[in-house]
């Protein structure tokens, strides 16, 4: 069978389910494996800006958007504030850092540069994205076997 699945891969490890997040509410464990699933998985160019392996840009409202669910006919949102509190809980927790993306100048037709301070995403990054995303890892029992699973 050679069924390939479109959009890549991730890794959780087993012990999510020994962990802290686990006991959290489900929003928090939501959002947790959407930051791993947004994670750029190779160090990439954007712009003027260079994003590592376990970086991602995002906003509020991109993550608000991807968190909601539905409830019989209705699509129920997070607050910003729910959005928030699980961000700063999981950087209190080691998992992650975040940092908000500025501008710090923009261009004033034709005149000088104007400095602003506005705010315009936040850069997410995953600690020890590396760690937890290599196969090799994870050798759990294999009695000196070789790895089958393979990196692209």
């Amino acid at each position: 069978m050679t069924d390939t699945v479109h959009g890549g891969s991730f890794i959780i490890a087993r012990k999510l389910f020994s962990s802290n997040i686990w006991t959290r509410p489900p929003l928090c464990l939501k959002l947790w494996l959407w930051i791993i699933g947004q994670a750029n998985h190779t160090d990439h160019e954007k712009g003027q800006h260079t994003y590592r392996r376990g970086d991602f840009a995002t906003t509020y409202e991109k993550i608000i958007k991807a968190l909601a669910y539905r409830e019989n006919r209705r699509v129920i949102f997070p607050t910003i504030k729910q959005v928030r509190l699980i961000l700063a809980w999981l950087e209190s927790q080691g998992m992650i850092t975040v940092k908000p993306i500025r501008v710090n100048y923009l261009p004033n037709k034709g005149r000088d540069k104007v400095q602003t301070g506005a705010y315009v995403g936040l850069l997410i990054s995953v600690v020890n994205y590396d760690t937890y995303q290599a196969p090799k890892t994870y050798k759990g029992r294999d009695k000196g076997r070789p790895c089958s699973l393979q990196v692209e």
